[in-house]
């Protein structure tokens, strides 16, 4: 019995399975790493993209930096259908959807998907990546709710090869909230 015997490491809940054990949280926490509780800070609903800068001038570091901040992020969320719903978009010279808004739903499954994030490099064409997000990603198609608020986090270190102000205008016109993060 590794909970009786002390022989885990989890912060809350410690629960037996066949030859080991699992940590588990109360409500209104998410699991961190298979062992740490931290406490939801958001818990509406949400269909939030982060739009990832994986150009060449970002470089490999750079982009872990940019992941470590997505999981940092999404901690705060509670992640579910009823609640906040995540996608990543990487983009250099055309955007990639790395994930759909409605593939996972547990923070662990989250994160581990975070992490297996590729870095691609290339150009760096964010309105085009703008356009792709608003048109494809933020669509029901691709998970999207209506009536859910819609969010895009652009993280990327500067200037666009191409035009970002009509395809913000355009996202802004739709509804969705947007916001830039500089990276660096």
């Amino acid at each position: 019995d590794e909970c009786q015997s002390g022989n885990n490491n989890c912060d809350q809940t410690c629960v037996n399975t066949l030859g080991s054990y699992r940590c588990s949280c109360a409500d209104g926490y998410n699991l961190v790493n298979g062992t740490i509780c931290t406490e939801v800070i958001c818990r509406m609903p949400v269909d939030l993209v982060f739009l990832l800068d994986g150009s060449g001038s970002i470089g490999d570091s750079n982009f872990q930096v940019t992941k470590n901040f997505v999981a940092t992020t999404t901690s705060d969320f509670q992640i579910g259908p009823d609640n906040a719903q995540v996608s990543v978009v990487q983009y250099e010279s055309s955007p990639t959807e790395e994930f759909p808004l409605d593939r996972y739903a547990t923070l662990e499954d989250l994160l581990s998907a975070i992490n297996l994030i590729p870095y691609r490099g290339g150009g760096t064409r964010t309105g085009r990546a703008i356009d792709y997000v608003v048109t494809t990603t933020l669509t029901v198609s691709r998970g999207a709710r209506q009536g859910v608020p819609k969010v895009i986090i652009v993280v990327t270190d500067g200037q666009s090869g191409d035009d970002v102000r009509e395809p913000a205008r355009r996202a802004k016109q739709s509804g969705i909230i947007m916001v830039a993060i500089g990276v660096g």
